[in-house]
């Protein structure tokens, strides 16, 4: 299997990481796709990427429905997507090509399959192709207020109209109720004090702490920004 594209969600809380993750990915040699919830006037064309813009659902939580409609797009994108999150910036491609390579065409890719343990595993890094997330996240080929209704009081989703929601819960219910354990291919990232090993993580944060790294979880707040630029300057004028 191959990593054709890499889907993020947003709102406009979390815009400003848009353009250098995606730029990130680009540099590594992977395509990018954001599902923006809201409305939104963009400075110009991404150079980096690709954005598809919601307008918001009304009743769902603009927060809650970026998480969302990027499972439903992966559904409806050709070829392969990867399930990331926007705050997160890739640092090495090797890692995510090596994983991909060894998997089925069929498979859904687990890339931190010891996070939480047994089979609750993160949205950030999940992979398989258009046909395997259809068969697991919209198998009736519902619209996404008719999914929203069809999970409503699922494990995850006791009510998706306020805060009482995780993507992660709902997610194990759906794979369940999709019954191929034998086709989820699971890698385990290892951790270390409740951190991802090789992440530069922000409770820690510090550019210049020796790697290799694979990502960074970014800080949060536009005070972080500079920070951000100048890794992303380091990623693209040295080598991975």
């Amino acid at each position: 299997m191959k990593i054709d594209r890499v889907i993020m969600g947003a709102t406009k809380d979390y815009a400003h990481y848009w353009e250098p993750v995606s730029a990130a990915w680009r540099h590594l040699g992977f395509e990018s796709l954001l599902v923006y919830i809201g409305r939104r006037q963009w400075d110009g064309p991404c150079k980096s990427g690709s954005i598809l813009q919601f307008q918001p659902h009304g009743e769902v939580p603009d927060a809650h429905a970026s998480k969302l409609l990027r499972m439903v797009v992966a559904t409806i994108a050709p070829g392969t997507s990867m399930l990331s999150d926007v705050d997160m910036m890739p640092m090495q491609a090797g890692y995510f090509n090596g994983i991909a390579s060894g998997a089925a065409d069929d498979a859904l890719v687990v890339y931190s399959a010891d996070a939480y343990g047994s089979d609750h595993y993160p949205i950030c890094y999940l992979l398989a192709d258009q046909s395997t997330w259809k068969e697991i996240v919209n198998p009736l080929d519902l619209s996404f207020s008719e999914l929203i209704e069809s999970w409503r009081g699922l494990p995850g989703m006791a009510d998706p109209f306020s805060g009482k929601f995780s993507d992660q819960i709902l997610f194990r219910e759906l794979h369940r109720r999709w019954g191929h354990a034998e086709r989820i291919s699971e890698h385990n990232r290892g951790w270390s004090g409740g951190l991802a090993i090789h992440r530069m993580d922000r409770v820690r944060w510090d550019i210049n702490q020796p790697g290799p790294w694979i990502d960074a979880h970014l800080p949060r707040g536009m005070d972080a920004m500079g920070d951000i630029n100048e890794l992303l300057r380091r990623m693209t004028t040295c080598p991975e």
